[in-house]
Parts: C-alpha cells; sequence; structure tokens
C-alpha cells in the first residue's frame, strides 16, 4: 500500500512543504528511508518503529520505503516523526488517508507513542497556511507530559 502526508520543514528561517510518501510492500523485511535526509531524520525509523510497538501496532515483516519530498532540500531534526508514523499506519490500514490532504503533521515521537514539540513550527505553519494547509497536527509545549 502507499500513502502520502504533508508535513513542512525549516531551511534558514522559511518553512518549506515537505511530501513524506511511504511504501509498505513484500520483500526482504527493513524500513528504508531516503530525500537527503541528516542522521537525526534518518533515526526517526527505530523512533518511530518503537513508538508504534509501544502504542500497541506492530509493523509487519515487509518492506517499509518512507520518502521525504523535496530530495533537494536537506531535512534536519526530529519534526517529521509523526508525519512519518501517520503514512506507514495509512499504509498499514490503521489510519485513512481521507481528508487528510489539506492537513499535516510536525511533531518529534518518544519511543512511547507520546508526541514531543518541535522548534521551528511557525514557519511551517505559515508555510503551510500559504499552501492551503487547513489542518495542523502540531504538538504544544502544554500537551507533554515530563
Amino acid at each position: 500500500m502507499f500513502s502520502k502526508i504533508n508535513s513542512f520543514g525549516v531551511h534558514g528561517v522559511e518553512g518549506f512543504p515537505v511530501t513524506v510518501e511511504a511504501d509498505v510492500s513484500d520483500g526482504l523485511p527493513g524500513f528504508i528511508m531516503v530525500g537527503f535526509l541528516s542522521e537525526a531524520v534518518r533515526e526517526a525509523q527505530e523512533r518511530v518503529r518503537t513508538a508504534l510497538k509501544n502504542a500497541g501496532i506492530h509493523l509487519p515483516p515487509k518492506k517499509v520505503m518512507v520518502n521525504l519530498s523535496p530530495g533537494d532540500i536537506r531535512k534536519e531534526g526530529t519534526a517529521y516523526d509523526l508525519a512519518i508514523a501517520a503514512a506507514v499506519l495509512c499504509c498499514l490500514g490503521e489510519a485513512s488517508e481521507a481528508g487528510l490532504e489539506k492537513s499535516a503533521f510536525i511533531g518529534e515521537l518518544g519511543l512511547d507513542g507520546c508526541v514531543k514539540p518541535v522548534k521551528g513550527v511557525l514557519p511551517r505553519v505559515f508555510a503551510a497556511a500559504g499552501q492551503g494547509i487547513r489542518r495542523m497536527f502540531v504538538p504544544s509545549e502544554n500537551t507533554v507530559e515530563g
């Protein structure tokens, strides 16, 4: 199955759209991420896998491919975790993509499945509004326990 989720990155002080595409298919089991990613973004595969497991959702032994597009702009930080998890959940049939074309996901995942706030939200929200995004899934400081 294939899914596509909106997210946004920050380059300097400007936000830019990032499309998180995921595909779960038969093949050698693994979790592969591409798209000019920093090490922090590459580590999302382990955060997402562990957060889903601890939320009671086990990834099947399949090939999980995630692409963060555009591929010519470096993606930094942990803000793509939530979008990656949402795309994978849609591929697994655990969530529906219906109505999400005007939505965006931004947030870091804790290993227990909680969503943590990230820095640089304001430029992302402005960029999202400019792209016609009507709903943002972004954690606020006071929603995280700790």
